[in-house]
């Protein structure tokens, strides 16, 4: 193998274990997050945010041709520029991380959607968007009921998320087994 794939396949695997590191030690409670101001928790779903997509493979026809990946924010917007400082300038698979504020009825171009538990049309759109390769994502109580895919919340005072692997499923969208095997639960069984 010429050094430049081995290189390359070296920086993905060291990216994938920090990755998954810093994952495992917010899942297994390792940094609290209540005795932090809430902006922090913010930080942390924001972080999530920014790195699923390293861990998700949309079907064709939703990456073909295109040079961004498109992470859309639903208002309210409780990240405060957070998601856009960690994604600038970073790339994955060739396409460039991009964040959006897109209104309610322009999402449909979306790669993931985070639609906040306070927004007023959020199982509306999940409803219209039930079999579209975006992965969505929310902080909302009953969001996986609703049949989103992530739903992110604290326990015992640590960030934690729960997937809907059906919805993803019915979606097209294929999530690593190593985000599987992170959530601490997973509907629908493994894909």
């Amino acid at each position: 193998m010429p050094a430049f794939f081995r290189r390359l396949a070296w920086d993905r695997r060291e990216l994938f274990a920090r990755f998954l590191l810093s994952i495992a030690l917010l899942a297994s409670g390792c940094i609290p997050v209540a005795a932090q101001v809430a902006p922090d928790e913010h930080r942390l779903k924001a972080a999530f945010l920014y790195r699923f997509p390293q861990f998700v493979e949309w079907p064709a026809q939703a990456t073909t041709g295109r040079t961004t990946l498109d992470v859309c924010v639903l208002a309210p917007n409780p990240f405060d520029g957070v998601l856009e400082e960690l994604a600038e300038g970073e790339q994955l698979e060739g396409r460039a991380l991009h964040v959006r504020h897109p209104d309610d009825n322009q999402v449909d171009d979306c790669h993931i959607l985070y639609l906040p538990s306070s927004h007023v049309r959020r199982r509306d759109i999940l409803r219209r968007l039930t079999n579209s390769a975006i992965l969505t994502v929310s902080d909302a109580p009953t969001f996986l009921d609703e049949g989103g895919m992530i739903q992110l919340f604290l326990r015992d005072n640590r960030l934690r998320f729960n997937i809907n692997a059906a919805a993803a499923e019915r979606a097209r969208i294929r999530l690593s087994a190593q985000l599987l095997r992170l959530a601490q639960t997973v509907r629908g069984g493994p894909q």
